[in-house]
């Protein structure tokens, strides 16, 4: 897995009571949100109760596959942990935020890590030489990850199970590579694509992205 420059603005502040806020209407600000969830396990763990006021300001497309939640979720703990006065070690941050999601601690790597187990056993990576420069996103186009991963057979990536769910994909990916991209390949539980090759890329609907890898040093967060 690797962080991109793709990514949320997450703030945090002390608040006369507890508060989610989003710049996009449709993001849930209720106890569904993955933040807002890391925010009460916070709590939990710590018995800090002075209320908070989280605000998201949105970039990364939902439902496509990018982590979005997760990485909010993340920065959440790491932020709440900041304010705090950092009463929980980052290894502990590490582990509590499995509970959230099985993306969430691979946001505690330092950017690029192999990830196994369900995905919270990590391992440092170096930058791979080829990075991708663009996701590609179908405008239109939103999946659930649990609804893929339940047309996902074993052994298999969520690519093809994705094309199962949303067989609409499977031609966005023709089109993609017929654009003369290197590589192209689902994000995640989709609906976004990481393409690989020096474009100038348009297909109508669909939107790019372009990234760069994102790194961090232990300790920091990502900026």
């Amino acid at each position: 897995m690797q962080a991109v420059t793709l990514c949320d603005w997450v703030s945090l502040s002390f608040a006369d009571k507890d508060e989610l806020t989003c710049s996009d209407p449709t993001i849930p600000t209720d106890a569904t949100n993955l933040a807002w969830q890391a925010a009460m396990l916070f709590r939990h763990l710590t018995k800090h109760l002075d209320p908070v006021h989280v605000h998201i300001d949105k970039h990364i497309p939902a439902g496509a596959g990018l982590g979005g939640g997760s990485s909010n979720a993340a920065t959440t703990l790491f932020m709440l942990n900041q304010l705090f006065g950092s009463p929980v070690g980052e290894a502990e941050l590490q582990a509590l935020s499995a509970q959230i999601g099985s993306d969430v601690p691979f946001f505690f790597s330092k950017g690029t890590a192999l990830c196994t187990g369900r995905g919270d056993i990590l391992t440092d990576m170096a930058l791979p030489k080829k990075l991708p420069a663009f996701i590609a996103k179908p405008r239109l186009m939103k999946l659930s990850t649990p609804s893929v991963y339940r047309l996902c057979k074993p052994g298999e990536s969520l690519e093809p199970a994705a094309f199962r769910a949303l067989p609409e994909l499977s031609n966005i990916k023709e089109q993609l590579c017929k654009l003369g991209f290197d590589h192209v390949s689902m994000s995640g539980s989709g609906t976004s694509f990481i393409c690989y090759g020096d474009l100038s890329p348009e297909i109508s609907d669909i939107d790019f992205y372009p990234i760069a890898a994102l790194r961090k040093k232990a300790g920091e967060w990502y900026t």
